[in-house]
């Protein structure tokens, strides 16, 4: 199951990097629309997710909670990078992301 989700994210990052080769749009709104298709994708597995205990794993909401700043910080970087590169460094990074 889990399979497909990994899969679509990895279709959608494929489509970002091309979108950012192409058009070279906003870093920033790249990522949000990266982040939109994140909560689609996540909230259709909602139902059949099993989150850890809030008072006994404090300690996993916060590193997801810094993972995700990071996560954004680092793709805004990354694309403004790519754009400013006309998309060589998105050819060569998204793959390697898709696959790992």
């Amino acid at each position: 199951m889990w399979f497909l989700w990994a899969l679509g994210a990895s279709f959608c990052a494929a489509m970002l990097a091309e979108c950012n080769r192409k058009f070279q749009l906003d870093p920033r709104l790249l990522n949000a629309w990266r982040a939109s298709f994140a909560a689609v994708m996540i909230a259709f597995a909602w139902p059949i997710m099993v989150w850890p205990d809030f008072s006994v794993n404090r300690h996993f909401y916060a590193i997801a909670g810094i993972d995700g700043v990071v996560t954004a910080i680092g793709m805004i970087m990354f694309l403004s990078l790519a754009a400013r590169k006309t998309g060589r460094v998105s050819s060569m990074v998204m793959p390697v992301a898709a696959i790992g």
